[in-house]
């Protein structure tokens, strides 16, 4: 845009007819000088009262305004897990049936093109939060879900989040009344031994829930279900059939102790099933919740071999640890760290296996800062700082919808 200037310069002559009058500028009296000093005082005052009204106006409405996103969109409310009671000997079985059974739903998977599958879930919120796991949809394309409440009330239900790593999910539904939560146990009092009941809708997703009983085989096994990274489940003999994936395992107490999630099935074992601890719970279900993702869970950024003593010797390498293969560009690691180097030990603590790592970063949280001792391919010992990335994994129902066509 250009602009138009008119210049004048000082040889330009201008020629003004004005007749020449004498002005007299009055003397300003005392009265006129506390007049004008009053009028300015009023005019601040007026001017200050104009401000503090808009401050206060504000901070109102700003105050209403959290208020009323308080009370219409309130912030979930994760699980308190409980310590086993100990005044109580337990309940009989049929009283662990009849406290859980109502926090207990079937869930049907389905699309479009006629698939389907079944399910259960656990009442996480009393609007309508279900639990269940990642895996239930894994192969249904545009999956919808219908929910079975015991009453045998039936609900449209919608995918709110879920993580593969855990094989957790969470679906939402909106219901008409206040669901029936069940009281979550702490996972890590279980003891190997001790007796457990799995709740569940095997025999069909709008039939009643069974209950099937057994003990707790291992309190902790690290393993992979249904992607390469491992998480720790509770082993149990329990009968955990199909339909029963989602479902609760609970305690002698009436406590839900474990989300139900596989079983192996061979000829070479017999009574081996697996559920995720609500200590795992707790931590993904209440961050998928609120984030949509996993925001609380650290890794190093590396793919890479764990190799235990025997398998370090086989390979003529010269010690246990975890065998790099690649590092990604996001890791502080890169450049840093070469393939075939060996991370010998994490905070001094050695690295038997990847189990040992897997359970340190458990504990740790993205952003940490870690000590690797690595050992180079050329033979020579590094000390290396690591900060540690968030693992937000992914999700079987994101995955499934990129196989439509």
């Amino acid at each position: 845009m250009s602009e138009n200037f008119e210049n004048f310069s000082s040889d330009d002559v201008f020629e003004q007819d004005v007749t020449a009058q004498k002005i007299i500028i009055p003397e300003k009296t005392e009265t006129d000088k506390n007049s004008k000093n009053k009028g300015i005082k009023v005019f601040c005052l007026l001017l200050a009262f104009v401000f503090l009204l808009s401050v206060f106006c504000y901070i109102g409405y700003s105050i209403g305004r959290l208020g009323f996103n308080k009370k219409d969109n309130p912030m979930p409310q994760g699980i308190t897990l409980h310590g086993k009671p100990t005044d109580s000997s337990g309940l009989s079985v049929w009283q662990i049936y009849e406290t859980i059974a109502d926090s207990v739903v079937g869930i049907l998977v389905y699309n479009d093109d006629g698939m389907t599958g079944e399910a259960s879930g656990v009442i996480y919120s009393e609007d309508g939060l279900i639990l269940t796991n990642d895996h239930i949809y894994s192969s249904i394309p545009s999956a919808k879900f219908k929910i079975f409440l015991s009453d045998g009330a039936e609900y449209n239900a919608y995918y709110l989040a879920g993580d593969t790593r855990s094989d957790l999910a969470v679906l939402k539904i909106d219901a008409d009344v206040k669901l029936k939560v069940a009281k979550f146990g702490n996972s890590e009092d279980i003891v190997a031994g001790e007796s457990v009941c799995v709740i569940g809708r095997p025999n069909g997703y709008n039939s009643n829930s069974t209950i099937t009983l057994g003990i707790v085989s291992c309190e902790k096994v690290r393993m992979s279900v249904t992607s390469s990274y491992s998480s720790n489940f509770i082993q149990t003999d329990a009968a955990i059939n199909p339909g029963n994936s989602g479902g609760a395992l609970v305690n002698s107490y009436g406590q839900i102790i474990g989300i139900t999630s596989c079983k192996i099935v061979s000829d070479n074992y017999e009574g081996v099933g697996y559920a995720i601890p609500t200590k795992t719970v707790q931590k993904v279900a209440d961050s998928l919740i609120k984030n949509g993702n996993v925001k609380n869970r650290a890794k190093l950024g590396i793919s890479y071999y764990s190799l235990n003593s025997a398998e370090a010797e086989i390979n003529g390498l010269l010690s246990c640890g975890l065998l790099v293969d690649e590092v990604s560009t996001e890791s502080s690691l890169f450049s840093k760290l070469e393939r075939g180097d060996i991370i010998t030990h994490i905070n001094d603590i050695k690295i038997t296996d990847d189990s040992v790592m897997l359970d340190m970063l458990d504990e740790f949280s993205p952003g940490d800062s870690i000590k690797l001792s690595v050992l180079k391919s050329s033979g020579k010992t590094e000390v290396l700082s690591a900060k540690l990335l968030n693992d937000e994994g992914s999700s079987s129902y994101i995955i499934a919808q990129s196989k439509i066509k």
